[in-house]
């Protein structure tokens, strides 16, 4: 079995959007100008002053930047001989351990870089050690009585990205990555070449969190692109928002901003043009990213002037929302207004499973066609290998124009999870923003096919609710003001051991518990009405479609389990799943549905065929029913844990074991969901051997989807990263 990852696949890409894809007329014509790009600032900055503390420095490894604290910058900590000081520095565009990115020396020695847990845990330091918290704040531990030095230095590695096979230059930043040209403030970069009649330049202006943090107003960047000298665009740009982070720290941005231009060129077109892109302002990191010459008239989705039928598809994934939220899959709520009417006007899925229980390895699948210990990307320190081609790098290569906006923390580039999406915005804001930054990229239309995925964690835990659905259905979801996530998660840590024999407090707080997940779906039906009327409006729907599904449930005790990432139960790997688009008729599916199956699927929209060793089936053509397999990855197995559930599902059977229960060890259950879908009479208490012909048949192909298809990609992620994913409830670092 061969697969392509960002090497082969990406040359293939480029030569389809420099040429048109191949069912393109010459007419639209679109032109990536991140090839052929070198950063030629790099080896200039070495050296570089950006103020008085302030300069770039290269070593073997790369670009740094170096900041000098002095006596005056630090102060002493309760610790004996422990000092700290706003380092006012912070770290972009290289991932890897912390010990590989930050340096600190001082009279000719370097120090060793401690996990920021040594001062969560008041743990002590040693003398020679440091620790550089997300806030901006540097902790360094001097031998007893040892003065103060009187340099510091504080180094941090730097990156402007990489050059990929087709001699495009993609960069991943901490929240904008993709397609870009980064361009240093006060830098600048070249780009020579023809420009042909009627054509526009399209692209984004952003700005990642600042390297070097000054104390004064909200930092402002200036953009230029001037063409054979002449001055044809200027832009400002501040950060979005800011905050404070305790007296006498460093106000850090909370978030990098963008804004999408077109820039209209030379009617009549430049056979020798050249384009200068410049940056002003603070020392941040900035770009001018996905840009893309092409055509000046696009038309609508659709309706493009040169005839082009290729369908538009957009996914719009609600994290942890369970198929039971919905009346198609029978409630009775009400809740979910907006999805149960698209739910009526889609082919509808009655039986649809997830690969697992947690977000990685359920994204990893539905990007690659395989399943997730096939891929690797099923635990928090693997990374989606690069040897593999995801669907949007097969959808970039057919000449679509590829977006991802997501609610970072895993959906990210840290777990390379924007392999073949040109443009990534990924922060957690609120689904409000999500939507708007969604609605921004296909409002930045260039006239090729869009794919754009969009997900969010309105349903995740912390579970929120908003006044106006407390409003509308507080009092029968029994929600009063006082019912809030973090009061109800208080009780839950209260009553610790006790979950077992204070029955009554137990199934008060899961009530109250659920009720506020039910209410927060509430509020995800609300936006997902929103964006639909928006796509509606815009046309992507004309001849495109829309997918809406989940990655996985979420557990309220119904197997003695609290939210998910347990095991495969119903409650966390049952998913909602339709499909609404142009030609397609609304009915029910009975045939059983996996999210293995997304990437065939979304292939076929595109018109493409399969790839050999995609293990999924397109959903537009299932025509049987087939064997369902779930495996629970654990993202971190305890000494306590039995091992990693697994689920084999076939018809109404299912059963549910260990991944070796096949060689051996014990098997957890067995049901039969067409008169138990809540698993709740274990048929192997009564019967052994219940379904066991069966089983065994099915155990082979259960066992070979856990054999890894290429190397593993460890990853290491940084404090900013790990403290996400403790707020969303993953127990890694705990």
């Amino acid at each position: 079995m061969v697969f392509m990852g960002r090497g082969a696949a990406g040359f293939v890409a480029g030569l389809l959007l420099l040429a048109g894809a191949c069912s393109q007329p010459r007419a639209a014509r679109w032109r990536d100008l991140t090839q052929g790009f070198l950063p030629p600032d790099l080896p200039r900055l070495d050296g570089t002053q950006a103020s008085e503390r302030v300069r770039f420095v290269r070593d073997s490894e790369g670009l740094r930047l170096q900041v000098v604290l002095r006596p005056e910058d630090w102060t002493r900590s309760r610790k004996p001989d422990r000092w700290y000081a706003s380092a006012r520095i912070r770290g972009y565009g290289v991932s890897g351990a912390p010990e590989e990115l930050q340096r600190v020396s001082a009279r000719g020695r370097s120090f060793t870089h401690v996990g920021a847990r040594r001062l969560r845990d008041n743990q002590d330091m040693q003398p020679g050690e440091f620790v550089i918290l997300k806030v901006g704040k540097i902790f360094m531990q001097l031998d007893e009585g040892e003065a103060l030095p009187e340099e510091v230095k504080v180094e941090l590695l730097l990156s402007q990205g990489e050059v990929q096979a087709d001699g495009g230059w993609r960069v991943e930043g901490k929240r904008f990555s993709g397609r870009a040209l980064p361009v240093w403030p006060g830098q600048s970069t070249t780009w020579s070449g023809d420009i042909p009649p009627a054509s526009t330049l399209r692209f984004a202006t952003c700005v990642e969190p600042a390297l070097w943090l000054d104390e004064g107003p909200a930092p402002r960047f200036d953009y230029r692109l001037h063409l054979n000298g002449e001055l044809l665009f200027e832009h400002s740009q501040s950060y979005s928002e800011r905050s404070q982070r305790g007296e006498g720290s460093a106000r850090l941005p909370t978030a990098g901003s963008y804004v999408w231009h077109q820039v209209p060129l030379p009617q009549d077109g430049l056979d020798q043009a050249r384009l200068r892109f410049e940056v002003s302002g603070s020392l941040a990191y900035t770009s001018f990213f996905t840009p893309t010459l092409g055509p000046a008239r696009v038309g609508r989705p659709g309706q493009r002037p040169w005839g082009d039928s290729r369908a538009d598809i957009v996914v719009f994934l609600a994290d942890t929302f369970r198929a039971d939220n919905l009346a198609f899959y029978g409630s009775t709520d009400g809740l979910t207004p907006e999805i149960d009417a698209f739910a009526q006007k889609s082919v509808a899925f009655e039986r649809a499973w997830s690969v697992s229980t947690y977000t990685l390895p359920a994204h990893a699948s539905m990007f690659t066609g395989l399943f997730p210990r096939q891929c690797g990307a099923d635990s928090f320190d693997r990374a989606l290998p690069e040897a593999l081609v995801t669907i949007a790098e097969e959808l970039s290569q057919l000449g679509y124009r590829t977006g991802a906006v997501t609610d970072s923390a895993v959906v990210s580039q840290a777990f390379n999870l924007d392999q073949g999406f040109e443009w990534l915005d990924e922060q957690n804001d609120g689904l409000a923003s999500t939507l708007r930054r969604a609605s921004d990229f296909l409002s930045h239309d260039d006239g090729r096919p869009v794919f754009l995925w969009l997900q969010t964690y309105r349903a995740h835990k912390p579970f929120r609710v908003s006044p106006e659905t407390r409003a509308e259905h507080g009092e029968r979801l029994a929600l009063d003001a006082s019912v809030d996530f973090e009061q109800v998660h208080a009780r839950i840590l209260e009553l610790g051991e006790r979950w077992n024999t204070d029955l009554d407090q137990a199934e008060q707080v899961r009530r109250e518990l659920e009720a506020l997940y039910r209410g927060g779906s509430r509020d995800l039906d609300r936006g997902f009405g929103r964006f639909l009327r928006d796509l509606e409006r815009r046309g992507y729907l004309d001849e495109g479609y829309l997918i809406l599904t989940s990655d996985h449930g979420e557990a309220f005790l119904e197997h003695g389990e609290l939210y998910h990432s347990g095991t495969v139960y119903e409650e966390q790997i049952r998913v909602p799943l339709f499909i609404h688009g142009a030609g397609l008729e609304p009915r029910r599916v009975q045939h059983a549905a996996s999210l293995v199956d997304l990437t065939p699927t979304l292939a076929a929209m595109a018109g493409s065929s399969p790839r050999p060793g995609w293990m999924g089936t397109s959903l537009l053509a299932l025509d049987r029913d087939r064997p369902v397999f779930a495996y629970q990855c654990l993202p971190y197995l305890r000494e306590d844990s039995p091992g990693s559930s697994m689920a084999v599902i076939e018809g109404a059977q299912k059963w549910i074991g260990y991944e070796d229960s096949g060689r051996g060890g014990a098997w957890l259950g067995a049901f039969d969901l067409s008169e138990d879908p809540g698993e709740r009479n274990n048929k192997l208490e009564a019967d052994p051997d219940w379904g066991r012909a069966d089983l065994e048949r099915l155990l082979p192909a259960a066992e070979e989807l856990l054999l890894p298809l290429v190397d593993p990609e460890s990853v290491e992620l940084d404090a900013d990263r790990l403290e996400q994913l403790r707020a969303m409830g993953y127990a890694g670092g705990d």
